[in-house]
């Protein structure tokens, strides 16, 4: 935001960091990436939240965000157990109970 005066009085006004409450699903994609096949896969298991608007599918960003910090504990509990495949992540994993293809 632009600094303001008033007469001798300057006035200076800030904007939060603010972050998207939804984001394409294409923009998910790239954000993770992961390709758009497997994130409408996770929206559609409950992995991550999916919202419509109109005809638009949305997916929550803070459902994202929670579901990569899952990822990357499970990654580091994978490290520090020495786990062979430590290295690669299986999102398939953090799918919830019930939820399973």
């Amino acid at each position: 935001m632009a600094n303001r005066s008033i007469g001798s009085t300057i006035i200076v006004t800030t904007v939060p960091d603010l972050e998207p409450l939804t984001v394409k699903i294409s923009v998910a994609a790239q954000l993770t990436g992961l390709d758009e096949v497997r994130i409408k896969q996770l929206a559609a298991s409950g992995a991550i939240e999916r919202v419509r608007v109109g005809r638009a599918e949305l997916i929550v960003y803070s459902s994202l965000k929670d579901f990569i910090a899952k990822a990357v504990k499970l990654m580091t509990a994978r490290l520090q157990t020495g786990d062979v495949n430590s290295n690669v992540v299986q999102l398939v994993h953090l799918v919830p109970k019930g939820h399973e293809k």
